[in-house]
């Protein structure tokens, strides 16, 4: 697959690399929590760790804010060569993400009582607002309106964010052999993109169709060796691309079937290629660097 980038494996051996640089020369046996994410734009897919911090808070587009119960690690400087265990979590369109630090549930007011995460949970369901400056500002007040004139003893940090749209522009490619068996993967990588982009379900039935017959042609007639099958979505609008190093040939210049004729009547093939343009709002072909490449657009 083209798609290499793996956030997991810097949130791994990040935490792991920073935890034992804490525990060097740690006489005083001081620690730190620590939340971890590293956020795909392209596909709204979140990867994170927790080091002995607080549960990150988490609204859905109509939802209302709930503490995300994610498993903990072991706070860094704890323990040298301590592991930490990666999750995902998918934020789509309208979704909110609120993380913080333990002085805004820890803070106290004048009889020593703790604010506490129900009170912020309250605090950040309160108005309903979906921006995130407006949010954490309100949440700041409240808290202040609940210490008063309390001293304080640890930080209150706080940081919002919000999914404006699914966003336009992601990409990815799967590389493979153009072999008739592999067409589950060709599938498989297709519904994984599309259904992560929240591609209308009819749009991606007409997606797996149109690849089936497209892949099944190159594997069976085009003598390449070699295969890449892009996926990309843009506004309203996913666009396929496969590139095979076969022989030249232009699937979109051949006559369309007179479906009006019987089986029997019409001639022998080209019923598939005129179904995937039927079915997709843009077919192109072209021919680089000794690669046909084969664009389909399907708009909704």
């Amino acid at each position: 697959m083209g798609y290499n980038f793996r956030p997991h494996s810097v949130i791994f051996l990040g935490q792991q690399k920073v935890n034992n640089q804490l525990c060097e020369n740690n006489e005083a046996e001081m620690f730190v929590t620590v939340w971890l994410g590293i956020y795909e734009i392209s596909t709204g897919k979140l990867t994170a760790a927790n080091a002995g911090h607080e549960y990150p808070a988490v609204k859905r587009a109509n939802g209302s804010f709930e503490l995300f119960k994610d498993r903990h690690g072991f706070v860094l400087a704890g323990m040298e060569n301590a592991c930490y265990r990666e999750y995902e979590l998918e934020l789509r369109a309208g979704d909110l993400l609120f993380v913080y630090t333990d002085g805004v549930a820890e803070a106290t007011d004048g009889e020593n009582t703790l604010y506490g995460t129900q009170r912020m949970l309250d605090a950040l369901n309160g108005e309903g607002k979906s921006d995130p400056e407006a949010l954490l500002r309100d949440v700041k007040a409240d808290i202040d309106r609940f210490v008063g004139q309390a001293p304080q003893f640890d930080d209150i940090t706080m940081l919002a964010l919000r999914v404006k749209t699914v966003q336009a522009g992601g990409s990815r490619e799967l590389r493979l052999s153009p072999q008739v068996d592999s067409m589950g993967a060709v599938t498989g990588f297709l519904e994984e993109c599309l259904t992560r982009w929240e591609v209308p379900a009819k749009v991606v039935t007409q997606i797996n169709i149109a690849a089936d017959e497209i892949f099944s042609n190159i594997a069976r007639y085009s003598g390449a060796d070699a295969v890449t099958v892009g996926c990309q979505l843009g506004e309203n609008a996913v666009t396929v691309r496969f590139a095979d190093n076969g022989r030249p040939y232009d699937p979109t210049q051949k006559e369309d079937p007179d479906v009006t004729l019987s089986a029997e009547e019409r001639g022998i093939g080209g019923l598939g290629i005129f179904m995937v343009k039927q079915m997709m709002d843009e077919v192109a072909y072209s021919y680089q660097d000794g690669r046909n490449i084969l664009t389909l657009e399907k708009r909704w």
